[in-house]
């Protein structure tokens, strides 16, 4: 085990809601045991919309993805193609970031809209795959 994500499921409104390592995320891959590179890499913000996305899928336990993480030096050395799958909250913002960083190395990224849902945790694994085979590039 190499990091760990804890959140409070219950009714009251505890902060904070997630309970996270304080090392640096830089040099971690959640989930990366079950990468293959060489494959479409589903890309979402959190552990909940990793369970909804299928196979090969990293979350960024947050919703940034940093030139300097292992995760895009990963992609970018193995030319991994990435389906971008963030909440639909970040449509507008950090989404477009992402996408042009990974434009910028040639990377092939497909968007995936989830905002019907808001989230990919939000949606059943039925409707991600539909929403994943529309994706748009």
């Amino acid at each position: 085990m190499n990091y760990y994500v804890a959140r409070n499921i219950d009714e009251f409104d505890r902060r904070p809601k997630y309970d996270n390592p304080d090392e640096n995320k830089l040099p971690i891959i959640f989930n990366e045991l079950n990468v293959d590179w060489s494959k479409r890499l589903v890309i979402c913000e959190g552990t909940f919309d990793m369970m909804k996305c299928g196979e090969n899928v990293v979350p960024l336990l947050g919703s940034d993805l940093n030139e300097e993480s292992k995760l895009f030096s990963q992609i970018i050395s193995n030319n991994t193609p990435i389906a971008l799958a963030l909440d639909g909250d970040m449509w507008r913002t950090k989404t477009p970031k992402i996408i042009k960083k990974l434009q910028e190395y040639d990377v092939d990224v497909v968007l995936v809209d989830v905002r019907e849902h808001g989230d990919p945790g939000k949606m059943s694994k039925q409707q991600f795959r539909d929403a994943l085979s529309l994706a748009i590039a």
